[in-house]
């Protein structure tokens, strides 16, 4: 079903004034009246929107995951560098979603997206039970050093983190 323009727009201010607020305030502070003021919306209209401010923030993961996708599907090359790229090109949203410790399942998500979870099955053949303890040290490794990154405000290029990050899991899936 396509939106109309009006719920488009609503809901981007929504996502807009939430994201804002989390580079101030923890998210598990954050109030729908808050978002409502932010936004220059009434509560009405956020509940038309989205039951809880959970479901406004599991819209922006979704929103930047299909972000990452789609940059994965338009670029052919190294899928980890893209990934960076995307994030580096969206500070603000990169830094809400590394930092505002919703989704425990982020870094899964993130490293799930199909090219990403291609590329270390490739480099890897799996004993039984091995695949799936260390897939889930690579994401969970990956992630923490993206997110160092971020919070060490991109200091070096997506080509950088992504070179140290291949490198390593690929030295680690031998």
């Amino acid at each position: 079903m396509k939106m109309n323009q009006r719920v488009k727009l609503t809901r981007r201010l929504l996502k807009e004034a939430l994201v804002d607020i989390l580079q101030e305030t923890p998210f598990n502070k954050v109030t729908i009246s808050e978002i409502c003021a932010r936004a220059e919306l009434n509560r009405t209209t956020f509940y038309k929107h989205y039951s809880d401010e959970f479901d406004l923030y599991y819209d922006i993961e979704n929103d930047a995951l299909q972000l990452l996708q789609t940059n994965l599907s338009e670029y052919k090359t190294n899928a980890v560098e893209v990934i960076l790229t995307a994030l580096c090109d969206n500070r603000k949203l990169a830094y809400i979603l590394f930092n505002s410790n919703v989704d425990p399942d982020l870094p899964e998500k993130i490293f799930s997206l199909q090219v990403i979870s291609d590329m270390i099955k490739k480099a890897y053949t799996p004993q039984a039970c091995d695949y799936d303890k260390l897939y889930s040290f690579i994401c969970n490794g990956g992630y923490a050093i993206v997110k160092n990154w971020i919070n060490s405000d991109f200091d070096c290029s997506p080509k950088e983190i992504s070179d140290f990050l291949c490198t390593a899991a690929y030295k680690l899936l031998q």
